[in-house]
Formats: structure tokens, sequence, C-alpha cells
């Protein structure tokens, strides 16, 4: 029997396998030609998602809308049959009648377009404040802003507007390389961003703009090391834009988006004021402070915490022998000086008394002085980088990938997470559910009955992912309901 790429979805729906659309592929999703049947046939794109790269489904009730917002416009989603995999792949559809272009293909470092600020200030800004504040006032981060993902609405050549891609395809951050992430989450793994922030996406954003103004690179042909280090001791705004000037407004504005102390970065408050006409002088971001007596770690030497503090998780066993020789612990007293990581590594040595495997207490014990110098960083464990709500995500790769689920174990009995929050003054989310949920997998890990373990845990935490059980890997069940039509089709 031969196949069948023309496949329907909610009946109204018509998507082609055989057209691909190159312009509007997710990288490694890719993106096919869809129609929608109303009154009259709407030309439309269907991005298919990848179930190891769990899709945002929970958001898309939210983040629909009818109007033209200077985002895509979601025109329906679901699951359908993929021909080429022959298993059921969720589908994101999305409007195309207003057609767009890139600003660019690929993302890298050294691009700079050399867009007139004109241009930047009158179309690009507005539309950026125009789709922040829906998604602001719908409590959602796009998490998906590059500039590999703006597209710009022309009329003979003439830029008329500008609207964002798709956010819903792929887990927050996993298509934004470490030149759109602020320093701290520069190493976050691909799939471990979890939620994201509103002021993450006002950050990737400020970076978009300035890829779009500059005429010179100050920095060229950095590696994704190079990049963090440069925007940790230059800043990011002169890592980006260096002596460039754009006018007083735009300095401003750069100024205020790319903000690497997330305490002073400008928030969607900050922007309409801006927008509104007042001066909005950027607030001096916090120096960082330089001991007179660096430290010397996997051969470096640090005269700052924050990088020190990134560079532990990179060699735990060097780590654990500073920790425990208590160099870290005089250094941080007699060099740095500081109340606030002083409290905060006195907590984390009280995991070094703590009765462990003496492997499992290494691990945990640097985890946590990472999070102790630096409460500004992501949770590291054992290779792994991630944000609380990017847990979920990370288990559902590890099982869809057969690859060893146990560490997870590990991070729920040790509570890495809830640990993590201990040292935190600047996570942006309210947390009271998370922290119960992660009580709930605490108790799932422990209880070794049928329907507990680390899969009910993934469910726990994103309620939205399909059932992992091999015998239903041909389909996406999500619920009771979605099963007994299988069952019924048998």
């Amino acid at each position: 029997m031969a196949k069948e790429f023309k496949v329907k979805l909610n009946e109204k729906i018509s998507i082609d396998f055989e057209e691909p659309l190159p312009e509007y592929h997710r990288h490694p999703l890719k993106a096919y030609r869809a129609t929608y049947k109303f009154v009259e046939t709407v030309e439309c794109y269907a991005i298919v998602c990848n179930r190891v790269l769990a899709p945002r489904i929970g958001l898309a009730e939210a983040y629909a809308h009818k109007d033209f917002l200077s985002l895509a416009r979601l025109v329906d989603h679901g699951p359908v049959m993929c021909p080429y995999t022959e298993q059921e792949q969720y589908v994101f559809v999305y409007d195309r009648t207003y057609r767009a272009k890139k600003f660019i293909e690929q993302d890298n470092p050294d691009v700079h377009l050399g867009l007139p600020p004109s241009l930047i200030l009158e179309k690009v800004i507005p539309a950026f404040i125009r789709a922040l504040t829906y998604l602001n006032n719908n409590q959602i981060s796009h998490g998906s802003i590059c500039l590999s993902n703006i597209y710009g609405h022309y009329q003979e050549g003439i830029l008329m507007d500008v609207s964002f891609g798709d956010m819903l395809s792929l887990p927050c951050g996993y298509a934004q390389k470490s030149l759109y992430r602020t320093i701290a989450a520069s190493n976050v793994d691909a799939n471990g961003y979890g939620r994201g922030h509103i002021k993450d996406d006002i950050y990737a954003f400020g970076v978009c703009v300035a890829l779009m103004l500059r005429q010179h690179v100050p920095y060229p042909e950095l590696s994704h090391e190079g990049l963090v280090n440069a925007k940790f001791k230059y800043s990011t705004y002169n890592t980006l834009v260096g002596k460039e000037r754009f006018g007083n407004s735009l300095f401003e504005f750069l100024k205020g988006v790319l903000q690497d102390d997330v305490s002073k970065r400008w928030g969607l408050d900050e922007l309409l004021l801006w927008q509104d006409g007042r001066s909005m002088t950027p607030l001096q971001p916090t120096r960082s402070k330089v001991v007179p007596r660096p430290l010397k770690f996997n051969g470096k030497s640090f005269e700052k915490v924050e990088p020190l503090a990134r560079e532990l998780p990179k060699n735990v066993t060097e780590a654990n022998e500073l920790i425990e020789s208590d160099k870290l612990g005089q250094w941080v007293e007699r060099s740095l000086s500081e109340a606030k990581i002083t409290r905060r590594y006195e907590e984390a040595m009280a995991i070094s008394r703590v009765s462990l495997k003496a492997d499992e207490k290494i691990e945990v014990l640097v985890s946590a002085m990472t999070s102790a110098l630096d409460d500004g960083n992501p949770i590291y464990y054992r290779g792994m980088c991630f944000y609380p709500y990017g847990v979920s995500t990370k288990i559902i790769e590890a099982f869809e990938q057969g690859n060893d689920v146990n560490v997870f174990a590990e991070v729920f009995r040790n509570n890495i997470i809830t640990t993590w929050f201990n040292f935190q003054s600047v996570y942006g989310h309210n947390v009271g559910g998370l922290l119960k949920d992660l009580e709930r997998c605490s108790t799932y890990i422990r209880d070794h009955r049928l329907g507990h373990g680390l899969e009910r845990c993934a469910y726990r935490l994103d309620r939205h992912i399909p059932c992992m059980s091999h015998s239903l890997k041909q389909y996406y069940v999500q619920e009771a309901q979605d099963l007994a039509l299988i069952l019924k089709n048998y």
C-alpha cells in the first residue's frame, strides 16, 4: 500500500509532507506546507515536532491569538501520523498569509547587518514590545528569540513590519546559542532551560538589535567559551557593540536590555516608559570583587568568584580536594570577605556531613558549592547543567534515547533542586507548586511499586508529555481518552 503524504489534522487542515518549507524550518525540526479550509483556503505551514525534544504544548492555549501581534499566528495543533517515521508526531500549524523573510538563515556571533537606526526604532522595537506585552499578559516566556527566528514583512522591498517565529515546537531556550543567552545561562544544556523568564527574552532581543545595528564585530571569531569570557570580562554590551554609537535613545535601550546584572536589567515597565519618551538612565552594573590573592584551580588562576564557580563542575575531583582541604574556605573568608557568600558557603559545607556514597557525595557537594559561590548559576550536576523546570525535558530525552536515567533518581533523592533554591536570590518564578512537585517526586523515587519511579516524576513535572511506554511508541498518547481511541481502532 502506497504511503499517503497528505495528512489531515482535525479535518480542516491538510499537511503535505512532500512540500517542505525550508524558510520555516526550526533546526532540527522541519516545516511543511499546510492549508486550512474555512470560508476560503488559508495558506499555512506545519512544524513537525520530535518527542525527544518536548514541545511546549501546555502553552498553546495561552499563546493562541486572532490578531497580528508581531507573533506567528497559531491556527491549530495536535498529533498526526508522520509518513516518514510511521509514528504520530505533534505538529503546530501557523498562518502564512503574510509572507515574510528571515533576517538571517543561521545564527553566528559575527553577524552585523548595519541597518539604519531609524528603521530599528520605527519598525523593529515596537513590534517586540507589542509581542512581549502580549506574552507577559499571558505569563509566557518566548524562549526562542534569535535573529534567525525574526521575520521581516516587505512591500516593494521596504520593511513594513516585523514578527517573531514559532516558540512552541522546541523546548524553551533550545534554539538559542550562547550568543543570545545571559552569562549565567550560557552553559545550560539545550533542553535544560525550563520555562524561561521575561528578562531572558528582553536580553535575547537586545542581542538581536545589536546585531542588526552594528557594522563591525568588536571581537570576531570567538568560540563559545571565548564569547562567554568576553561577556564576563567586558560586559555583553561592550562585547557586541564596542565603540559604535547609534544615537542616545538606542544607547539607553541597549544599555538597559543588555545589562548582565538581572536585577538591573530593564523589564517591560522600563521598556514602555522608554517607548513613551522618558529618559531612562540604565543602572550601573554591580562590579565583581577582584581578590588580592588569586586561587588556582584546574590549571587556571581566579581573581573573581563567578568564573571559579562555573569552573568547579569541570573537575569535580580537584574541586572536592579544594573544598576538603579548606583552601576554598580560607580563600572565601580571607580574600573574598563577603558575608552573603560566606554564609552560603557554610550552608553548602553542611552537605559534607551527610551520609552518602563517596562519589555521590562529591557530586552533591560540588553542585551545592557552585550555587553557593554564585547564586545566579543554574544547577550543575554530573556533567548536566539545567534550571529546575528543565529537569522534565531532560528526563524525557534520556528515556526516549535509551540513556541511563539513574542520575535523575539521584537529583530527586539528594534534593539537588531544592538545595539550589535555598541559595537563590535572583530566580524570578513562583516556585511553591514546583517545590510540592519535587517532594512528590522524591516519594515516587523511593516507591518501587508499579506506576511510580522516574517515569511518574516526568509526568508529574510536565503533564503534557506523551506516554513513554515502548508498546505505545507509535502513538502520541497524552490522556486516557487517547488510549481508548487507539484500542477502539484495533
